[in-house]
């Protein structure tokens, strides 16, 4: 279980930084999008 949590961790923080650059742009718009939802 240790290892595999540790496997899983590894790969998880791999995947990350190539998540972040995918969904960054993504993200501002859905920010940007609930922002304006609530401000009008």
């Amino acid at each position: 279980m240790i290892t595999q949590s540790n496997f899983l961790l590894v790969m998880f923080n791999h995947h990350e930084i190539s998540l972040k650059k995918l969904y960054h742009p993504i993200a501002i718009i859905l920010v940007l999008k609930l922002l304006t939802v609530n401000l009008f």
